[in-house]
């Protein structure tokens, strides 16, 4: 059976009528597959819409829990495509998929973001950090920045001090008010025209908790593309919405740096884009473990 075939009877029931005339595969990462359809409606009419199916690797919200949000989350003010079925849509050979609009714009900038770029993202992702979450309780909690974090560091004696200061802390569950997380806000999950984002993709990792975690995600990204004064410069311009607390910043920096050096091998990334992340994921490690210590050594003591 063909692609196409696959999805002629899904595309009947959504659209009476229509004409499937293109399935092709959408770029993305390793935790979902894209599909971009093509329908023509009627002579001259033509409309695009995209299925998404999370894949083994995905680990986070399930195909149903995931749709079940999404449709929550269009009653937001926070820019998310469509919904085009409140049911999960299953093809002829049996796969799941979320249907959704396709939205007509760019893919995050591939090179260094503007400070247009930069402000945009710190606007939108303190509009997730500020939305009602009764409507969101189901959703997985995130935290605790050590849980899991010392199956992700990385081996070695340089390491010994940082994992000794860490393993030594008490409970740093975060205890103030839980927001809404994304759980992986960086450029290439938004959907971008101009120095606009018109839609946040990729849903798959949403949770309720610590803003500081989501922070920390999009520091690492935006260092990436914009080195360390980037980050920083990323930082500012959020805590001119939303306030930061340093200390568990830090702490999730830690956490984020660490799993992504853990996990970056299953990402299928060029060879020299590897490297670059992963240089940048151990110098962020190493400067804010030697922080964290060098404050421990003069007594600082935060805010938990």
């Amino acid at each position: 059976m063909s692609s196409i075939d696959s999805f002629k009877l899904l595309v009947d029931q959504l659209f009476p009528g229509g004409k499937l005339k293109k399935v092709q595969p959408m770029t993305g990462g390793v935790s979902a597959t894209v599909l971009l359809l093509e329908i023509e409606l009627s002579k001259k009419n033509f409309t695009k819409i995209v299925l998404r199916s999370p894949t083994s690797n995905h680990s986070g919200l399930n195909i149903d829990q995931e749709l079940e949000f999404l449709k929550k989350l269009q009653l937001t003010d926070i820019p998310v495509p469509k919904i085009i079925s409140n049911n999960v849509l299953i093809s002829t050979d049996n796969k799941k998929y979320i249907g959704m609009e396709f939205v007509q714009g760019m893919d995050g900038p591939s090179s260094e973001l503007s400070q247009a770029n930069l402000q945009e993202m710190a606007v939108i992702l303190s509009k997730i950090h500020s939305q009602d979450i009764s409507q969101f309780t189901s959703l997985p909690k995130r935290i605790n920045p050590l849980e899991e974090l010392f199956t992700f560091m990385p081996k070695g004696y340089e390491w010994k001090e940082l994992k000794k200061y860490l393993k030594g802390l008490k409970d740093v569950s975060f205890q103030g008010n839980k927001t809404l997380l994304h759980g992986d806000f960086w450029p290439q999950n938004l959907i971008w025209q101009k120095d606009s984002i018109i839609a946040v993709l990729d849903w798959e990792d949403a949770s309720i908790g610590d803003p500081m975690s989501d922070l920390a995600v999009s520091c690492l990204e935006i260092r990436y593309k914009n080195g360390r004064n980037g980050m920083y410069e990323f930082i500012q311009k959020y805590s001119n919405y939303h306030k930061i607390n340093n200390y568990r910043l830090k702490l999730w920096l830690i956490y984020v740096s660490a799993a992504a050096q853990y996990f970056m091998g299953d990402w299928r990334l060029s060879k020299e884009t590897e490297d670059l992340m992963r240089k940048e994921s151990i110098l962020t490690l190493k400067e804010i473990g030697e922080n964290l210590i060098l404050n421990e050594n003069k007594g600082v003591r935060y805010e938990i």
